[in-house]
């Protein structure tokens, strides 16, 4: 058997990965150890904060019959396409570290393992901060009519939450733009003006390509006066940036989409579509939200539906 292990911690860049082999793959489902019998409420939230989130386990041969055949491993559950589990060990995740040499679809840092361990350790405070019964007591606004945004998309998390290929290959770049491409999409991958790597700024520099230019290209429309308000036609987003140091150097993009009933949703990485910041609160406007390590800022944009190429 084989395993393909993500680290779901970037939410605009690719996420780092890598395959185990069967002795490997085998020790690490044992340190899983889904609970015989024990199967989660169906309130439980899957994470909705940003920074590192959690583990993706895909099982690439045939599967295991204990456990699904992908699942998404956050604190103590693992959460499958079809139902959720509570999971005898909790320190399964810090186990994947181990295996950080098997990266290959990025070249890892040396201080990206400390990094890693710094911000598995920071999540687990934050877990046990959350209000998740406050959170659940939430109510959303569900509109009959044409929203105050009339052109922007609803809020529908399930077309997104699959817990599978399109959950963990669609990115907050794909979903802010509602442009589904199964790539983990990049600002000018589809144009040839591919964003630079680590995201230090969000404007272009001597050598550096920012993720804002990178995303023009590709047909957004920098709106940086819309101060939150909804365009006709097109639907507003907002770009910000988490600068080095962050995530050990390399830094990050992330992205905010506005909705037909003006609150703002977005999609962490690999993780699942949310209406949370990162406190557990709807989000009216995403300058003013607890954005984690992304404190920058960067600009409101334009997408106007049917004139944008992503890859």
């Amino acid at each position: 058997m084989k395993l393909k292990v993500t680290i779901d911690v970037f939410s605009g860049l690719p996420n780092p990965s890598f395959t185990l082999g069967d002795k490997d793959s085998k020790t690490f489902l044992n340190k899983v150890k889904l609970q015989s019998g024990i199967k989660a409420k169906e309130n439980v939230i899957s994470p909705f904060h940003l920074g590192y989130r959690g583990i993706i386990i895909e099982q690439t041969e045939e599967a295991v019959s204990d456990f699904p055949k992908t699942m998404y491993l956050s604190g103590k559950f693992a959460f499958g396409t079809e139902e959720s589990f509570e999971i005898l060990n909790n320190d399964a995740e810090s186990y994947a570290l181990n295996f950080l040499d098997k990266v290959r679809n990025i070249e890892l840092k040396p201080d990206f393992p400390v990094f890693l361990q710094k911000e598995m350790d920071r999540v687990k405070i934050l877990r046990d901060k959350i209000d998740y019964n406050k959170i659940l007591k939430l109510k959303w606004p569900i509109l009959t009519k044409v929203g105050p945004c009339y052109c922007a998309p609803v809020y529908e998390p399930k077309w997104w939450n699959d817990a599978g290929q399109i959950q963990y290959n669609n990115n907050c770049y794909n979903y802010s733009t509602n442009y589904r491409t199964d790539t983990f999409a990049q600002p000018g991958q589809a144009s040839g003006h591919l964003r630079s790597v680590p995201i230090s700024s969000c404007d272009d520099s001597a050598g550096y390509t920012g993720p804002k230019s990178a995303a023009v290209s590709d047909g957004l429309i920098d709106t940086p006066n819309a101060d939150n308000k909804c365009p006709r036609p097109g639907h507003l987003v907002a770009l910000v940036i988490a600068p080095p140091p962050a995530f050990g150097g390399y830094g990050d993009f992330h992205w905010y989409r506005k909705g037909n009933n003006g609150h703002w949703t977005h999609k962490p990485g690999g993780g699942q579509a949310t209406n949370l910041d990162s406190s557990g609160n709807i989000i009216l406007d995403p300058r003013n939200a607890d954005r984690g390590p992304y404190t920058v800022f960067c600009t409101f944009m334009k997408v106007l539906h049917g004139h944008i190429k992503l890859q």
